[in-house]
């Protein structure tokens, strides 16, 4: 029932009177890059597969407060800003448990509002846990990212580096990660996105004495996303699903797979439409960087 739910919701709003005068095609394609983004906050449920993470929670509760900002330097470049921040909610072992997670990071692109753009972009981030250790991990990430616009749809791609630290080795070192993906836009302000990601790096790469463990980490994620902007309303809603699945050699123990389910509001400024933002502002986003170094570091506990 709860799958049926969560296809029924986005067919439900893209029907509703409120976005039905946004059915007609954009008449012109926006030229000029613009200041503008977003702020947003949205509320789910983690699902873990029950024999392969070490607590006794599987369902935790999540709360996120996410935002983005854009602003052109030149004629076709653009700097935006991201911040992103979540709270998961455990009944651990022991205890209620706290897991947070949040990251910084910026672009910085080439971008024709009318064919794609072409950037790179940093960041960091951290991940705090009162768990199997209370040791804080952090992590580092850089990379290149291209988009390419064929009228109403967006194929975009980004592949960088991922390097993260933590006093128990249990982070992802030295890794690689790719990610693909493509938006389509049934109006201007109706818009669903699908994205395949992997990541592989070193785990447990400067193990304590007498431990033989040299393992690594392979994770395959996999996401949709459903948008609504409504120009009746100050807020959008938002809907998403993002799946991962954790091989770890050296550690088969934590190798969860793990189902995501979120559902949000947003409220944009600097432009009218979800597709004048993304193609004239703030129109980048990020793999599961942050998710990719909690689960790894085992901060389920």
């Amino acid at each position: 029932m709860r799958h049926l739910y969560l296809v029924a919701l986005p067919l439900a709003l893209a029907a509703h009177p409120l976005s039905a005068q946004e059915a007609a095609p954009q008449t012109s394609a926006p030229t000029e890059l613009q200041a503008g983004g977003f702020v947003g906050v949205n509320v789910g449920r983690t699902y873990l597969e029950a024999d392969q993470v070490d607590t006794k929670d599987h369902q935790p509760e999540t709360l996120g407060f996410y935002g983005s900002y854009a602003i052109p330097l030149f004629q076709h470049f653009s700097l935006q800003v991201d911040g992103d921040i979540e709270f998961y909610q455990f009944d651990t072992k022991d205890s209620d448990n706290t897991l947070r997670d949040g990251l910084g990071a910026v672009h910085f692109s080439y971008k024709d509002p009318q064919q794609g753009l072409f950037g790179v972009f940093a960041g960091g981030g951290a991940t705090v846990d009162g768990g199997d250790d209370e040791s804080n991990k952090t992590f580092q990430f850089i990379g290149l990212e291209g988009q390419y616009y064929i009228q109403d749809i967006t194929l975009f791609s980004q592949a960088g580096f991922l390097d993260g630290d933590d006093d128990e080795n249990e982070t992802i070192d030295n890794g690689l990660f790719a990610r693909g993906g493509a938006s389509y836009y049934f109006t201007p302000n109706t818009k669903l996105t699908g994205s395949l990601s992997y990541v592989t790096g070193d785990r447990y790469n400067h193990p304590r004495p007498g431990d033989a463990r040299d393992g690594e980490v392979n994770i395959f994620s996999w996401g949709a996303e459903f948008k609504q902007n409504f120009t009746a309303l100050p807020v959008g809603l938002s809907a998403s699903y993002n799946g991962h699945d954790f091989l770890i050699k050296g550690d088969e123990s934590d190798e969860p797979v793990v189902h995501e389910f979120r559902f949000g509001a947003f409220f944009q400024f600097g432009t009218s439409t979800l597709q004048e933002n993304d193609r004239t502002a703030a129109g980048s986003d990020l793999p599961e960087l942050k998710r990719w170094i909690s689960l790894s570091t085992n901060e389920v506990d």
